[in-house]
């Protein structure tokens, strides 16, 4: 009985749903007027696909609730820039120019900005049949890059980088079918909301103090 219970204790550790993610540790927050103003542009979709065109302004919008909950910028409100960014006609590959950035900043007052591209969205899908019983998995990868850049100057303040996966599975006997069967909507939501989280994270850890001479 004792080493069923211990059998089962370590397949349930060793499944990676049961395994705790990294703890972010807690960050001090900053003084208002220590906090730089930034601007949150929506990501570049680079993979070209236009059916994930929608997550660049949904990964923006993600990622302003997590960095406001660190207290250690001011972020300019998404509707203002959504506004401007419509008004300048500006397209997703222009973001990362350097004019488009220095237009933006003046017109909103800006000190920072954060722009950030969808690098990667793939998906694999490998079927196993055998007689009456079939097994599916599919993986969906995800990797995004984020910089904030000091308008003024053109410095890189930050760059964080999130690269990782979400599964799922369906096994099917007959006319039973077990497994979690996620759609692939899910599985990018559920990648996306660990790379906002660390990228946020990142971002807030790594934010400059303002000083009298910026």
């Amino acid at each position: 009985m004792r080493k069923l219970f211990y059998f089962l204790f370590i397949s349930l550790f060793l499944n990676p749903s049961f395994i705790y993610a990294e703890k972010q540790e807690e960050l001090s927050q900053y003084p208002f007027k220590k906090r730089f103003l930034m601007a949150i542009l929506p990501f570049e979709d680079k993979t070209k696909d236009k059916k994930y065109e929608y997550l660049g302004s949904r990964i923006a919008d993600q990622i302003i609730n997590e960095i406001f909950s660190y207290s250690r910028y001011r972020l300019i409100e998404r509707e203002k820039l959504s506004a401007l960014v419509d008004e300048m006609q500006v397209q997703q590959s222009e973001y990362f120019k350097k004019d488009v950035i220095n237009k933006i900043g003046n017109q909103l007052g800006a000190e920072l900005m954060l722009v950030g591209s969808i690098i990667e969205i793939s998906k694999h899908t490998d079927k196993q049949s055998l007689g009456l019983i079939s097994k599916q998995k599919t993986i969906i990868k995800i990797s995004l890059e984020a910089r904030v850049v000091h308008i003024a100057t053109g410095e890189i303040i930050v760059i964080s980088k999130w690269s990782g996966e979400e599964k799922t599975s369906k096994k099917r006997a007959l006319i039973a079918t077990t497994g979690d069967n996620k759609k692939e909507e899910e599985l990018i939501a559920d990648a996306i909301k660990k790379a906002v989280k660390k990228i946020a994270y990142q971002i807030s850890k790594n934010a400059p103090v303002k000083t009298e001479d910026r």
